[in-house]
């Protein structure tokens, strides 16, 4: 009877321990530097720049020249906005280092 049930119960513990094992990672991964950037040109004035829910400036002050946006590595929701309406909205991917520069549709 032992023999019958190591036979029986070994099978589903391995199986168990093999799907156990492919359980997906909890951790976000990014790739390494912080030197992604955007920069802004061709919107008006006084437009307002939001990058992951969160406000990030006059679109002004990211044109390229005097300053950049720095950002993570990696994907991001840009929007531009002016008096309350959406200009833009993008989902953008920003490489290492390199900057990528958003203009109106």
């Amino acid at each position: 009877m032992k023999k019958l049930f190591s036979a029986v119960a070994a099978p589903f513990i391995l199986a168990n321990l093999a799907v156990s094992s492919c359980a997906y990672p909890t951790e976000t991964v990014t790739q390494g530097g912080s030197e992604a950037s955007i920069s802004f040109q061709g919107f008006p004035e006084g437009a307002q720049v939001v990058v992951d829910g969160q406000p990030a400036g006059n679109v002004g002050q990211y044109d390229g020249r005097a300053q950049k946006l720095a950002v993570p590595t990696g994907t991001h929701r840009v929007e531009v906005i002016q008096a309350g309406r959406v200009m833009l909205d993008r989902k953008v991917y920003v490489g290492r280092n390199s900057t990528l520069t958003i203009s109106p549709e």
